[in-house]
């Protein structure tokens, strides 16, 4: 009997420490499995990364092309622009020569047929003059009518 207690004494603890170790052993195998999916997701999420991180890379050196063809639109632009502007520059520039001198000539030709029309009223009015001198030295110059020379003598009396 002694010897059952004390191999039973000896068979329980290692029986305990199997137990034990199955579960351990279990416990292990699930963490292992469970480390196994969690090292395939992160392989999954590094070939993600580096997916996205190339789409990433080709999207910038897109961006980076696009901004140069904008930049060189926009200075072609301003290019045309400023050729544009000089031509209607030039344009208006000689347009307004153009009206200038017309503008010009039209004063000078008005300025000219003012002064002829001012030398032909001068003359009229040295003409007008003339005749309005001569016609008050007639008036000057009639022999008085008789009614006058009655109201005169009638004046001369009071």
């Amino acid at each position: 009997l002694s010897l059952s207690l004390s191999l039973l004494s000896y068979i329980l603890p290692v029986s305990i420490h199997y137990t034990q170790m199955k579960q351990l052993s279990l416990c292990i195998g699930e963490l292992q499995s469970s480390m196994a999916e969690k090292e395939g997701e992160i392989r999954n999420f590094v070939a993600k990364l580096a997916l996205t991180e190339e789409n990433l890379n080709h999207m910038e050196r897109a961006v980076e092309e696009k901004q140069h063809e904008v930049l060189q639109i926009k200075q072609d632009a301003v290019q045309q622009i400023r050729k544009r502007e000089k031509k209607l520059h030039n344009l208006h520039k000689g347009e307004m020569k153009t009206l200038n001198e017309r503008f010009i000539k039209e004063k000078d030709d008005l300025t000219f047929k003012h002064q002829n029309e001012m030398g032909n009223i001068r003359l009229e009015i040295s003409n007008l003059e003339g005749k309005l001198e001569k016609a008050a030295e007639r008036y000057r110059n009639r022999p008085p009518r008789a009614e006058d020379l009655e109201r005169i003598t009638a004046l001369e009396q009071c």
